[in-house]
């Protein structure tokens, strides 16, 4: 079995993730976090299409069910941003996720409270750990492959 490639930019975009989670989580203090239905916050009457959601998770049937929700809050995320509703001036919390599902990658969990991606593990921490101004990674996909391409 061949082991998973080391994209270093694959654990940064975790990062800003948890990063952007936090800002949410602080904006939300009775939200959880960092996979949580931030847009259910805001506006909890705007859902994404439930036809929409589930042909997206249909596609992810052996993926926990941490990561299908996160699908799924991504979606009413979206809705959100579509609905013209006011949403507080953060940045969207699951771009980065996405970005990592995309490009290949899934994220697990171990029980020392490790958020694995790849070969690389990330301490989870509290969210006030990761209430950090500057992000850790752009979302530009060509700097993404250029960080991989510098890590070989």
């Amino acid at each position: 079995m061949e082991s998973p490639p080391y994209r270093p930019s694959q654990a940064l975009l975790v990062r800003e993730f948890m990063r952007r989670a936090a800002w949410w989580a602080d904006r939300f203090p009775d939200a959880g976090w960092p996979f949580y239905d931030y847009a259910g916050e805001v506006a909890p009457e705007v859902r994404a299409d439930p036809a929409v959601i589930q042909q997206a998770t249909a596609r992810l049937p052996e993926v926990p069910q941490v990561l299908r929700l996160s699908c799924e809050f991504a979606l009413h995320f979206a809705a959100l941003w579509d609905s013209g509703v006011e949403v507080p001036e953060l940045s969207g919390p699951f771009e980065p996720l996405m970005l990592v599902f995309e490009r290949g990658s899934l994220v697990s969990f171990d029980s020392s409270g490790m958020i694995q991606v790849d070969v690389m593990a990330i301490k989870r921490g509290r969210s006030r750990d990761w209430l950090i101004e500057e992000p850790y990674v752009t979302l530009d996909i060509s700097v993404l492959d250029e960080i991989d391409a510098s890590a070989k």
